[in-house]
């Protein structure tokens, strides 16, 4: 309806427009400027009649829909009361037949039926298994529970034990043993000071040499930042191949103790 207003506005200005142009042979800047601003306020008009009566609109289905959903409601909470006051009196009834027939019981056989004795509850089967001593050592080949060692140290706590950076197993990609010694190590920094991955992967652009290296800055521009285990499957992928594996043999073949060529002294 709106927009149909405003067509008929722009046509009835059109047409006073062509009617001025008609007596004066060239409308006048005024003119113009009138026009336009006519034109442009009846356009605001309408576009704001038109957004409020739509607002107005779904208010007004919104608050019918919650008015329903209210009464419907209201009545199914009624429904409810008058369901429980009408069973209120039969759920007395029970109670009061109850209460007489322990009543009588307790007059008729006193001797049957006594107190029940307050005994100590007993302890249930898991309650029999206590927890190791804390001070107990834990035997070598077993790891101490998470829970007892506590959250990962952070790194600014870690760094103040870590052996310096010079000591530690780098990884060139080149050698027969260096792949596994690397990821070994790793692992036995993470267990021995309980640190988070971060201890690691922050220190693998420093780790990481020749092949290895330039294979880590590719990589790691591809994946971004990822966290240590996922660091050791891919080196295990890279690295872990038919012929790394079997340069590992052709090592330990060579560094085998041959009986024949040597004699082992008693």
């Amino acid at each position: 309806m709106a927009l149909a207003n405003t067509q008929c506005e722009i046509s009835k200005l059109s047409a006073s427009l062509n009617l001025h142009v008609e007596r004066n042979n060239a409308p006048s800047t005024e003119h113009l400027d009138s026009l336009q601003d006519n034109i442009l306020s009846s356009m605001r008009q309408d576009l704001i009649t038109e957004v409020r009566v739509h607002n107005q609109k779904d208010n007004r289905n919104l608050t019918n829909m919650i008015e329903d959903k209210f009464n419907k409601l209201f009545e199914r909470l009624d429904t409810i009361e008058n369901k429980l006051q009408a069973d209120l009196p039969v759920l007395n009834h029970d109670i009061d037949i109850i209460k007489r027939d322990i009543t009588y019981l307790r007059e008729n056989t006193p001797h049957q039926i006594a107190s029940p004795l307050i005994t100590k509850k007993s302890a249930s089967p898991a309650e029999h298994f206590t927890k190791p001593e804390s001070n107990r050592a834990t035997p070598p080949h077993m790891t101490p529970y998470i829970e007892e060692r506590g959250p990962r140290r952070a790194e600014k706590e870690v760094s103040k034990l870590l052996p310096p950076l010079t000591e530690w197993v780098s990884f060139s990609g080149t050698g027969e043993y260096d792949y596994v010694e690397f990821i070994q190590f790793c692992d036995l920094i993470l267990e021995t000071y309980w640190a988070k991955d971060e201890i690691i992967t922050i220190r693998l652009p420093r780790l990481f040499k020749e092949v290895a290296n330039n294979w880590w800055k590719t990589k790691s521009t591809a994946i971004g930042q990822v966290d240590w285990q996922t660091w050791k499957d891919l080196i295990k992928a890279q690295f872990g191949t038919d012929t790394w594996q079997a340069k590992v043999r052709k090592a330990f073949t060579a560094s085998r103790l041959d009986p024949a060529q040597h004699v082992v002294a008693t």
